[in-house]
């Protein structure tokens, strides 16, 4: 500035400006600051607006004689002038909408459940996230719910990913080709400086349109969340980074581009042409990164080097060079100790010997090193030589191949006991080794554990081959073959960990036999030992139950299962009766500390099964609560039985249940004529009794005025009915003691009539008389407050068509309409068959049982004998014991109590128990199959069985008792009773 200062410009605009003497326009390119000031016109903008004169004569100019020192740029200097570039959240232009196949189901996966640990950590990521708008809350509905995964890195920050498998199935890639070194290597003949740049949270740069930002939405312990940027992951991911990079940098010189690693060359004649060639792209790079919102990653930088690596190779101001990280298992492979060493050294030669011919003859010493009868001695001089020149013809070409990225790529991946092995190859032929040993961590990791970290440890050595390519695994380990193919939170927790570090690959792990790994077997043998091997990546907190652990060293079981788990065989003939059980999901079984685990859930060894269900049962919950808490945390064989079955013990739980579910409807066919089966109540209004009447086929009802509530009254009132409309077969009413004397018993036997009962305290198995009732109340109700007649309401609701019929129920109890106060014409008032009366009315059942059986479940049966809780009284709260004495029907029975009473219930009443039984009463004989009414037989609902009374306690206090003849229960054989 004029007076001293520095501004720093973030950018260029066009602005037409206009000349206030002449009213002339002029585009004017103005440069943007990051400072609140006026706006400053130049020298030459000022003279393109005639605003400003420069006389030549009146400048003068000097020239010095000492040329000026070239200045290179520095890291420090490089981020101190770009700001901006290193610092925040970058955006690339435009947003991404993800091509979803619509022909895939959406998958909604649940909330995971996160450790208390890390619940505080996760809420704060969350928040931070949406603070720098990467995600957003969400408050609708989302057809795609993924789940959310939580990792530990090792500074105790936490990795928010998403579980994208079930969505990536449904998503379209785009499928850009990625360049690769090979592209790249034409253009950098005269190069002699380079720098390696790297981008800062690359996949975030991508915003997502809304419609893909909801089907990113994850569950989280306080809601769910979409995702705003491109979230990592996901299968379009690399390719649409790649190509937006790639837009964004076009026409830049010196610059490559390869997946988020950047590229910046200086050619020239001499190093200083190519420095300052070299600073020139990298300002290019830099002025285009701010310009169109591209981050760095300061921590990242490799500045003005003659050589760097490269995306695997080795790229120096002379060529090209193999990367020594590509020969590095080869080179440092330790000396062979014994002959089965030496002999898995000479398989891994065997393999490569037809792209090196000559090494056979190297190999001999080492072939009579195993020779039968000849002892192992291993000579420096001679054995070592030999060494050293194998290790120097596996580590050049012909034998290591340059990566062809036309040829898929194959990576043999295994894990010995205490080390890793991976080469990589393209038409069996090697491209790279690498190897290492374990940690002391990961030495104790179970075989599966180590296997897939040795997947993770090839994928991640190699990723600068592999990213963005389909890749091919080969693994000795049958059960990652699958386990790689289920949702991640599926996995064992370990397992998960290392899954997500897979998630930026795209693989397919493919079995191989363990001899035939001759690569990657020998490699994780023969591992140097470091100090500083590279473990997973992420801690992981795991809680250790001290007397759980101290359970599981006592018992014989789980002491084989520690250890035979690295090594379960893979068919289940091979396997131990007592490890047999856990087999099937072999590949889930994990050791931590000791402790064995299924997934994440504890597997309780049996000493402590009986603590453990206590524990599960410590609020007296119901059988599924109390499932699902177990499932939840544990696991052991047959664990929901023993569950199940200490629930039903518990005299508590037996005490305080609640009512039963209602079962399915249990529906009666349609009587084949009128006034074939009838229904009788009693019911109460404004304190007048009725007597109502309802016909089974046509749903007729009718309504009597009763002045007493004898049996002789109600005989009157049927007879009257039965006068007019004939006898019927069956007369269905409750268990009133109107119906239970012997008058109208001998009432039943003269007119001859089936007189049969419902189950006492449940109305619904008499569902037609009960719904008879509630329509006769409520059309005599409403006359009266109407002050109309009720006689005349009556007639109009029986001419009135019924619900879902074409017939009213007079029609289908008279065969025609009745004649009332509205006027109809006589053809309608003429009689008339009525053929579809049985098909409607069943119909009409069918619709009733769908609606009803929502909800509803089959309860189970009972047989003589059966211990039983008895649900209590209306104004009480525990039920009952007893005992099941006799079976009336299907779902009605006689059951005696530990107060000496017997009492008739519906399924609905009772429920089954194992407590001990405390009734020493005698048990009636089971009854025949043939003395069980048939369910055909039955009316609507549950309906009742031919009328046994109900026994009711005598007036004198001694109870009635049945005189059917009973015997001692077979169980009972062996046992004295005392009465």
């Amino acid at each position: 500035m004029y007076n001293g200062s520095e501004v720093k410009p973030i950018g260029k605009t066009r602005i037409q400006v206009i000349n206030p003497k002449n009213n002339k326009k002029y585009s004017v390119e103005f440069m943007v600051v990051e400072e609140n000031c006026k706006s400053i016109l130049g020298a030459k903008a000022s003279q393109l607006m005639n605003l400003l004169a420069v006389n030549k004569e009146n400048i003068f100019t000097t020239e010095s004689n000492v040329k000026d020192v070239p200045k290179f740029i520095t890291k420090q200097h490089l981020i101190e002038e770009y700001p901006a570039v290193f610092q925040g959240q970058g955006t690339l232009p435009s947003t991404l909408h993800l091509e979803i196949d619509e022909s895939i189901s959406p998958v909604q996966l649940p909330t995971r459940t996160i450790p208390l640990a890390v619940k505080d950590k996760l809420k704060a990521e969350l928040n931070r996230l949406v603070d720098v708008n990467v995600i957003a809350p969400v408050d609708t509905p989302t057809t795609w719910i993924s789940a959310i995964v939580v990792t530990v890195k090792k500074n105790g920050d936490i990795r928010l990913c998403i579980d994208p498998k079930p969505l990536n199935k449904a998503l379209k890639r785009n499928h850009y080709p990625s360049p690769t070194i090979d592209d790249i290597l034409p253009d950098l003949a005269q190069v002699r400086c380079f720098s390696v740049l790297d981008a800062k949270n690359g996949f975030w740069h991508v915003r997502l349109d809304e419609p893909s930002s909801y089907a990113t939405t994850s569950g989280t312990p306080w809601g769910r969340y979409r995702w705003l940027r491109m979230p990592f992951g996901i299968s379009p991911a690399p390719e649409e980074f790649q190509r937006r990079v790639n837009d964004i940098l076009l026409g830049l010189p010196g610059i490559k581009v390869i997946a988020d690693d950047i590229l910046v060359y200086g050619s020239g004649a001499t190093d200083e042409e190519a420095y300052l060639d070299h600073d020139k792209n990298l300002r290019g790079l830099m002025e285009r990164c701010r310009e169109k919102g591209l981050k760095l990653n300061p921590d990242k930088i490799q500045l003005q080097l003659k050589e760097v690596s490269y995306m695997g190779h080795r790229i120096t101001s002379n060529g090209l060079k193999i990367d020594p990280e590509k020969t590095k298992g080869i080179r440092d492979m330790p000396v062979p100790t014994d002959k089965l060493g030496v002999q898995r050294l000479l398989g891994m030669v065997n393999y490569v010997q037809k792209f090196a011919p000559n090494i056979a003859e190297i190999t001999t010493p080492l072939r009579d090193l195993i020779k039968k009868g000849n002892e192992f001695i291993w000579e420096e001089h001679v054995h070592g030589k030999a060494l050293d020149e194998i290790r120097q013809i596996l580590s050049e070409p012909p034998v290591l191949r340059f990566f062809d990225p036309n040829v898929m790529p194959v990576l043999q991946c295994d894990a010995s006991m205490n080390g890793h092995g991976a080469c990589l190859f393209q038409n069996n032929q090697p491209v790279a080794y690498t190897s290492r040993s374990l940690t002391p961590t990961e030495v104790q990791y179970a075989q599966i554990e180590k296997e897939m970290l040795a997947i993770v440890f090839g994928m991640e050595r190699f990723e600068s081959y592999l990213y963005g390519r389909n890749v091919k695994v080969e693994s000795d380990h049958k059960p990652l073959e699958s386990i790689l193919k289920k949702s991640l939170l599926s996995a064992p927790k370990r397992l998960q960990s290392m899954m997500l570090r897979l998630q930026k690959f795209e693989l397919e792990v493919v079995y191989k036999k363990g001899p035939l790994m001759f690569m990657a077997d020998t490699l994780s043998r023969a591992t140097l030992h470091q100090p500083n091997a590279e473990g997973p990546g992420e801690t992981e907190e795991v809680m250790i139950m001290h007397d759980t652990r101290s359970a599981t060293e006592r018992e014989v079981e789980q002491i084989d299962m520690l250890q035979n788990l690295a090594a379960l065989p893979s068919t289940q003939a091979e396997v131990s009766p007592e490890l047999r059980v856990y087999h099937p999901f072999r590949d889930e079984l994990t050791v931590q500390n000791g402790v064995i685990f299924k997934g994440e859930r504890l597997i309780v060894p049996e000493g402590l099964r009986k603590e453990m269900k206590e524990k599960f049962h410590y609020n007296h919950g119901g059988v599924q609560a109390t499932l699902r808490r177990a499932r939840e945390v544990s696991y052991w064989p047959a664990m929901n039985k023993n569950i199940e079955d200490v629930i039903a013990k518990c005299n508590v739980c037996a005490k305080y249940r609640a009512t039963n579910q209602k079962e399915p409807l249990m529906s009666s066919p349609v009587p084949t004529r009128p006034w074939k089966s009838i229904a009788i109540d009693l019911f109460e209004l404004r304190n007048k009794d009725y007597l109502v009447t309802m016909d089974y086929y046509s749903n007729f009802i009718e309504v009597d005025r009763l002045y007493s509530k004898t049996s002789t009254e109600f005989i009157q009132k049927l007879k009257a009915h039965m006068a007019c409309c004939g006898v019927p077969e069956r007369v269905v009413s409750d268990n009133g003691p109107q119906y239970s004397s012997s008058e109208f018993q001998d009432f039943a036997a003269q007119y001859e009539f089936e007189h049969v009962t419902s189950s006492p305290r449940y109305p619904q198995s008499n569902g037609k008389a009960e719904n008879a009732v509630k329509t006769a109340k409520r059309i005599m109700m409403k006359a009266l407050d109407a002050k109309a007649d009720p006689y005349l309401a009556m007639l109009e609701h029986r001419n009135t068509p019924s619900e879902g019929m074409s017939t009213s129920t007079a029609q289908r109890l008279f065969g025609r309409r009745t004649r009332s106060t509205i006027p109809t014409s006589r053809k309608l008032l003429e009689p008339t068959c009525m053929h579809s009366t049985k098909q409607e009315l069943q119909q009409a059942k069918t619709k009733q049982a769908y609606y009803y059986n929502n909800g509803s479940k089959k309860l189970p049966t009972f047989k003589v004998g059966d211990a039983v809780r008895m649900m209590p009284e209306k104004g009480k709260k525990s039920w009952r014991k007893g005992k099941v004495k006799a079976i009336v029907s299907p779902r009605s029975y006689i059951v005696a109590t530990d107060d000496g009473g017997n009492y008739r219930r519906n399924c609905r009443h009772r429920r089954k128990t194992v407590e001990r039984d405390e009734l020493d009463a005698d048990i009636e004989l089971p009854m025949e199959e043939h003395d069980v009414p048939d369910r055909q037989q039955l009316p609507e609902c549950e309906e009742p069985v031919a009328h046994e009374p109900e026994e009711h306690a005598a007036p004198n206090g001694t109870r009635r008792t049945s005189n059917r003849q009973t015997r001692r229960p077979a169980y009972l054989e062996d046992y004295v009773i005392e009465s």
